[in-house]
């Protein structure tokens, strides 16, 4: 994977306001997505959204069905098939945020937001 492409989605990832880590929310999506394999890309979209909201990890639906087209892409993009794939990723998009702003995402914003 490309350097800028990674560090692109990296940055759309720390653009997302969550009520909880990152890493929370790509786990949950992980195992929430791998249930429903052979559904329709939209179908999962909408269900992983509603996902979002109702664990309130979110509460913008439209953030969270952007954040879930988005999830899909880092997926396949990034290859992301075991819960080890995703946790490496979690680590990769930690460092990078640690590097690029000086501190982990969720941490150094006054409302406590991802970014």
């Amino acid at each position: 994977m490309g350097g800028e492409v990674r560090d692109l989605t990296f940055e759309r990832l720390l653009s997302f306001k969550l009520k909880v880590p990152m890493d929370v929310v790509l786990v949950d999506l992980w195992f929430l997505d791998g249930r429903m394999e052979g559904w329709a890309r939209a179908e999962r979209r909408f269900a992983l959204a509603g996902s979002l909201i109702r664990r309130n990890f979110m509460t913008d639906i439209i953030s969270a069905l952007e954040f879930s087209d988005l999830w899909m892409r880092v997926k396949e993009l990034f290859d992301l098939r075991s819960i080890d794939d995703v946790l490496r990723f979690c680590r990769r998009f930690y460092d990078y945020a640690i590097e690029r702003r000086g501190f982990p995402p969720g941490r150094g914003s006054a409302d406590g937001d991802n970014r």
